[in-house]
């Protein structure tokens, strides 16, 4: 019986032996961090095996609760190196759709780097939930006993620093969750670094149906919009920020849509060259937006509660030096409905709306419940309706509020006129009645 708890020990200790050498998994005692290396796309690492190999090994690191399905990681998760290997981490599956993480420590998906010897670039991606089935979804929730100790980086190694000033390292997330452990500000998540940020400096960085939430400064420093960024139907909230100095491209925009920003100091902190935001609801927020280092901020289609205190408007030096006078151009969807004098739709309407920032011209024809504008499920017409621009020396902005003329022509009806129609302060649905000739 010795004989065989003997070999059997030993061969424990061979597994960890072959896990520290071959990569896998393995624990850096002296930085209490467990690293996760070389898993390919076809054979991802995940929670269960993380925790069996805990077991194997004996680190006493990850803990799982069968009875609520949560797994406890009491150290630093390093996922992926930083040498052109591919390491991919799923968390949520068809055999464990709705795990729960509880990590008292810093995650980390580090940059990808390139294989010297063969020149390739590798791929680091942790993935949360399932892009093709919504039952499967993860909650990352960080324990930060006080201070905000610990956060998510991706794309930033252990010390701090990025691949080369590279962007590298990806998460996908869909239907799940990232927050605080416990949801107050002293226990947000925060940073041993990075100004007590989420970060998100990954080459891919998709973000759909969730949610990030508790962070201490921005939930989302470091994302690059023209990369392979996508934030979609989700929610950003209880933070300082949710997005800060972003570099976006004319031709790659309009990736942040259908999101709710709630509960934040700021929403919007100092976007950089350029932003589109589609869609969107502000809601609670201290203030919604500063901007001071960008030549312009769009927001299309967005529903805009007022913010707590006034929206700030400056230029930084960086700004003055690029000849930017930063701006915020705010385009409305409205509905505009024809109907006869009882209150009955007109179908087949011609509506031409005139005027707007540039003098725009639209025609559209009214569908079958008289409503013009109706495009791809979206009931309404995009009007540009305000325009927010910075003043030298001033917080407070100039703004302009643009007008619409609104003519109706229908067969067996009179051509009816709606003169000077404000998108910004008028209804959201307009309804223009016409009269039998």
């Amino acid at each position: 019986m010795k004989r065989l708890r003997w070999r059997w020990q030993y061969a424990l200790i061979i597994i960890c032996w072959a896990g520290l050498a071959l990569a896998g998994i393995h624990y850096d005692a002296g930085n209490n961090r467990i690293w996760v290396t070389d898993y390919p796309a076809a054979a991802p690492c995940n929670l269960s095996l993380l925790a069996r190999i805990d077991r194997i090994c004996g680190w006493h690191k990850v803990h799982y609760d069968a009875s609520n399905g949560i797994y406890q990681v009491n150290a630093d998760l390093c996922v992926g190196a930083d040498d052109g290997t591919e390491t991919y981490f799923d968390i949520g599956s068809p055999d464990e759709p709705r795990p729960c993480l509880v990590l008292n420590g810093n995650l980390f998906v580090c940059p990808c780097g390139t294989n010297s010897a063969t020149g390739r670039v590798g791929i680091n991606r942790l993935t949360l939930g399932s892009a093709v089935d919504s039952n499967i979804n993860a909650v990352i929730q960080v324990d930060c006993a006080t201070n905000n100790e610990h956060s998510v980086y991706i794309g930033v190694r252990p010390e701090g620093k990025r691949a080369r000033g590279l962007y590298s390292g990806q998460l996908h997330m869909f239907n799940s969750r990232i927050t605080a452990l416990v949801q107050d500000a002293e226990h947000a998540l925060g940073a041993p670094f990075g100004y007590g940020n989420v970060y998100l400096a990954g080459d891919s960085i998709r973000i759909q149906n969730s949610e990030i939430s508790w962070c201490k400064g921005c939930l989302t420093a470091g994302l690059v919009m023209h990369l392979d960024t996508r934030i979609e139907n989700s929610v950003l909230a209880h933070a300082k920020s949710a997005l800060c100095g972003y570099k976006e491209t004319p031709h790659k925009h309009n990736l942040i849509t259908g999101c709710v920003f709630r509960d934040c100091e700021t929403v919007v902190q100092s976007p950089h060259t350029f932003l589109v935001i589609t869609d969107c609801r502000f809601e609670r927020n201290r203030r919604n937006w500063t901007v001071d280092n960008c030549r312009e901020f769009i927001l299309v289609g967005c529903e805009i509660q007022p913010p707590l205190e006034a929206d700030l408007y400056g230029r930084t030096a960086y700004a003055s030096g690029k000849n930017w006078q930063p701006q915020v151009l705010i385009k409305r969807r409205v509905q505009f409905i024809v109907q006869d004098q009882a209150g009955r739709p007109v179908p087949n309407a011609a509506v031409a709306i005139s005027g707007g920032m540039d003098g725009e011209r639209m025609m559209f024809q009214t569908d079958a419940a008289g409503v013009a504008g109706v495009n791809a499920g979206r009931s309404g017409i995009l009007l540009t309706a305000r325009l927010e621009k910075a003043v030298e020396g001033s917080s407070v902005p100039e703004a302009v509020d643009f007008q619409y003329d609104i003519r109706v022509q229908a067969a067996g009806y009179q051509t009816a006129e709606s003169i000077g129609y404000y998108p910004w302060r008028g209804p959201a649905s307009v309804a223009v009645k016409v009269m039998p000739q």
